[in-house]
C-alpha cells in the first residue's frame, strides 16, 4: 500500500468520525453560537485525525525499515567492528615493513650510520589517506565494546603518526642526496628516531594483531559451532574450518626477525591445518555429488594446498638454520616474493581468502 493509499484509508475513517462527533455535540448544546461550537469541534476532530495518520505512517514507515535492516546479530556486530582494525592493518602495515626493509638493507643495525656506506637510499614513504584513522575511530564507537582492541587502536595510529614524518624526511635527505653536503650529519642524527619509531610501530602493530586474532578465533569458533549444529560437518564447515586454521597458521608463521620465529608454534599450527585440510578433501572425494555442486571448491582446495607448501620450506629454514640472505631481503624490499617468507605465506593466504569468496553457494546441493 502507498503513502498516499495510507493517508486516503485513514483520513477517509477519521474524517467519518469528526462528522459524527460534530453532530452530537450539536444536538446537546445548540442554543446560541451553534456554528462556532461546531466549527470549533471539527478542526480539533480533523487535527487528531491527522496526529493518528501520521502516527499510523511512522509506525508502518519504521516496521518497514526494520523488516528491511534487521537488528545485527552479536557475531556480525562484532564482525563489523574487526573489519575496521583489520582493513587498518592490511593498508598500512605492508608499507611500513617495506619502509624498514628499504632502510636496513645497506644501514648496518648494530653500528647504524656511519657515513662510509656505499649505496645509502632513502626508504620509501608511507602513504595514507586517512582512511585507517577513520576506519579506527569509527570502529571505536562500534559495539560491543572493547577496550583492549580500541586502546590498541589507538596505539597503531598514534605510533604510525610518529613514524610518517620521520620517514619522509629520510627519504627526501637520502634520495637527494644532502649527505654529500653535511657529510651524513642528518642521517646520523635521524637514525635513532628512526630506529624508535620502526620499533614502536612495529610493537603497535603486534599488539593490534594480538587483539584482532583473540576476537577473530572466537567468532570464527562461534559460526563453526553454528554451522556444525545446523548442517553437521560438511562442505560449508569443512571449508570454513580450513579457513579458521589457516589463519592460524598464518599467525604462527609471523615472526621477525628469524631468530624469534617458534618451530614449535608453527610446527602445531600446520598439524592443524594439514588436518582441516584432510578432512575436507576426504569428504569431498566420498561426496562427489555435493563437492560437484560447490562452484569453486575445486580451485580452493588447489590455494589451500599452495599455502601449505609455503608453510613447510619455512619450516624447513627454520630447523636447518637458514635464515633470509642479504639478497633476499632486497627482493622483499623491491616487494618480490621470497619461498617460504611469512610474506609468501600471507600472499597464499590472501589467494585462499578471494577463492573462499567465489564459492556458489546458492546452487550447493549438501548429502
Amino acid at each position: 500500500m502507498s503513502s498516499t493509499d495510507i493517508e486516503g484509508l485513514y483520513a477517509s475513517r477519521f474524517r467519518n468520525s469528526a462528522r459524527v462527533f460534530v453532530a452530537v455535540a450539536a444536538s446537546l448544546v445548540c442554543v446560541g453560537g451553534c456554528d462556532m461550537l461546531t466549527n470549533a469541534v471539527q478542526q480539533q476532530a480533523e487535527a487528531a485525525g491527522q496526529a493518528a495518520v501520521a502516527e499510523a505512517e511512522a509506525r508502518i514507515q519504521a516496521e518497514a525499515e526494520a523488516r528491511e535492516n534487521p537488528p545485527m546479530k552479536e557475531d556480525e556486530r562484532l564482525g563489523k567492528k574487526l573489519s575496521g582494525y583489520i582493513g587498518c592493518i592490511n593498508s598500512l602495515s605492508k608499507r611500513v615493513q617495506d619502509s624498514e626493509h628499504d632502510y636496513w638493507s645497506w644501514v648496518d643495525r648494530e653500528k647504524g650510520v656511519t657515513g662510509k656506506e656505499s649505496s645509502p637510499r632513502g626508504p620509501r614513504t608511507v602513504f595514507d589517506s586517512g582512511k585507517c584513522h577513520e576506519a579506527v575511530e569509527a570502529s571505536a564507537t562500534l559495539e560491543p565494546s572493547l577496550p583492549d582492541l580500541e586502546a590498541a587502536g589507538k596505539a597503531y595510529v598514534a605510533a604510525f603518526d610518529v613514524l610518517k614524518p620521520l620517514v619522509k624526511d629520510a627519504h627526501t635527505y637520502y634520495n637527494e642526496e644532502d649527505f654529500k653536503d653535511d657529510d651524513f650529519a642528518k642521517g646520523k642524527a635521524l637514525h635513532p628516531k628512526l630506529d624508535a619509531a620502526w620499533t614502536a610501530f612495529n610493537g603497535a602493530d603486534v599488539g593490534l594483531r594480538a587483539q584482532i586474532k583473540a576476537q577473530n578465533e572466537l567468532l570464527q569458533a562461534r559460526e563453526l559451532l553454528r554451522i556444525e549444529k545446523e548442517e553437521g560437518r560438511k562442505l560449508r564447515f569443512l571449508s570454513k574450518n580450513v579457513m579458521a586454521e589457516a589463519n592460524k597458521y598464518v599467525v604462527a608463521a609471523h615472526s621477525e626477525p628469524f631468530d624469534s620465529l617458534d618451530l614449535a608454534s608453527l610446527t602445531a599450527a600446520a598439524t592443524a591445518y594439514e588436518s582441516a585440510l584432510e578432512e575436507a578433501n576426504t569428504y569431498a572425494e566420498a561426496h562427489k555429488e555435493e563437492a560437484g555442486s560447490l562452484a569453486g571448491w575445486n580451485g580452493f582446495f588447489l590455494a589451500s594446498t599452495r599455502l601449505r607448501k609455503q608453510g613447510k620450506t619455512l619450516a624447513r629454514r627454520k630447523r636447518d638454520g637458514q635464515p633470509w640472505t642479504e639478497r633476499e631481503l632486497q627482493m622483499l624490499s623491491r616487494r618480490q616474493t621470497v619461498e617460504g617468507h611469512p610474506t609468501a605465506l600471507t600472499e597464499k593466504f590472501n589467494a585462499l581468502i578471494k577463492e573462499s569468496n567465489r564459492f556458489d553457494w546458492s546452487r550447493y546441493k549438501p548429502s
